[in-house]
């Protein structure tokens, strides 16, 4: 038959073309292009959910491990110091941090250790932040903006793309930041990104020296999930657990003993600062009560109006309240003071001075005498204070 007599292909092949083109999308230009649109994707984002799936194949080290928890990131750039906080569940216990310190619990044990985080670096080694949106969303306008890492997208269908990123010499650590590696290598990141959401929803580590391997899954991901209560973030939230600390114990200061002196920034007053030596050096002041609180504790908020009530009763009678906080930062702090009207001084950056008196627990009070002694050492208790402070002013 002439060939004339069969039908033109080049239509049927349009055709094919073109549907082919309607399943997957318009095509992006390159790897760059797609991972601005994931961090576009990921820092619009105010908070989300997802269960966390993280495989290690470290055959070099002969260790595998699979870890996995339901995790809820809550976004704000004033955060400090990852623009984060994070919960993490399983059945193991929980893991969270609350923008001052890391909780962790276990179930079997039902005990929790209590990390103070005073930079980034406490939470590089945090398991449930290891390649996770984190990570991408601190880590992604480094990335692009070295022309020096290749990027390169080495699949695509109708749902996902693929990315390669290729990093010599260094490796991303869990809070998004480079931290160069001694050995001649390379670190390879395939990222697998939903092309409806630009979200990550895989993320592979490899490298050019050995078969050593992280695998993170992102599954069941809700960019709307309900907001976490107020008091989940409370490490005072478990009554059924105690505390045990990660290093050796603190020995509080003891009665009778001469006060740890200090000089602290005074909170909402940028510039001040006060010291024990001005508190005592005051000639209307005969006592001092001072407060050990953090942010991020129940029994810290419920101390307030219990302060509040000592300071208006005892101050014209020469009580001078004040409370330090050793852990969290400014911002913080600002949000607590708004929240619960505190009316006697908070200072700052009290993280030497919780050690020099031994504080290992929220809130811990003490009395110093005009002579810089220590009359009481202890609990918030209202009553208790009240009869010690007016026995101690009459």
């Amino acid at each position: 038959m002439p060939a004339s007599n069969f039908p033109s292909l080049a239509p049927c092949l349009l055709l094919l073309a073109s549907c082919l083109s309607g399943q997957q999308g318009k095509a992006p230009q390159d790897a760059s292009a797609v991972l601005q649109e994931t961090e576009k994707a990921l820092v619009s984002l105010h908070r989300v959910s997802y269960l966390y799936r993280r495989e290690l194949n470290y055959a070099s080290e002969g260790y595998h491990n699979i870890l996995e928890g339901n995790v809820t990131i809550e976004f704000d750039p004033a955060l400090q110091p990852i623009g984060a906080m994070y919960q993490a569940h399983n059945d193991a216990g929980f893991d969270l941090f609350n923008g001052s310190e890391i909780v962790s619990g276990m179930t079997a044990t039902h005990t929790l250790q209590i990390l103070p985080v005073r930079g980034s670096e406490a939470l590089e080694r945090s398991s449930f932040l290891y390649n996770s949106m984190v990570t991408l969303r601190r880590g992604l306008p480094a990335l692009l903006s070295d022309s020096a890492i290749a990027k390169t997208v080495t699949s695509q269908t109708a749902t996902t793309t693929v990315v390669e990123v290729r990093i010599s010499r260094a490796v991303l650590n869990a809070t998004g930041t480079l931290s160069p590696i001694l050995a001649a290598r390379d670190t390879l990141y395939t990222i697998t990104i939903d092309r409806a959401t630009s979200l990550p929803i895989e993320i592979r580590q490899n490298n050019t020296q050995n078969q050593d391997s992280m695998l993170v899954q992102f599954m069941q991901v809700n960019t709307k999930p309900a907001k976490l209560p107020a008091s989940s973030w409370f490490y005072s939230s478990y009554p059924d657990y105690h505390s045990v600390s990660p290093g050796m114990e603190k020995k509080l200061a003891a009665v009778g003993s001469s006060a740890p002196e200090w000089t602290l920034p005074v909170a909402s007053q940028p510039g001040r600062k006060s010291s024990l030596a001005d508190a005592l050096a005051n000639p209307q002041t005969k006592l001092v009560l001072l407060e050990f609180w953090i942010s991020f504790c129940g029994h810290s908020i419920d101390s307030v109006p219990k302060l509040n009530a000592i300071a208006d009763r005892f101050s014209q009678a020469g009580l001078s309240v004040l409370a330090i906080n050793p852990d969290d930062n400014d911002h913080t702090i600002q949000l607590f003071i708004r929240n619960n009207a505190p009316r006697y001084t908070l200072l700052e950056e009290g993280q030497k001075t919780e050690d020099a008196y031994g504080v290992s627990s929220f809130p811990t009070a003490f009395l110093i005498d005009k002579q810089s002694k220590i009359v009481y050492a202890g609990p918030v208790d209202e009553a208790m204070l009240t009869q010690k402070i007016a026995a101690l002013l009459q």
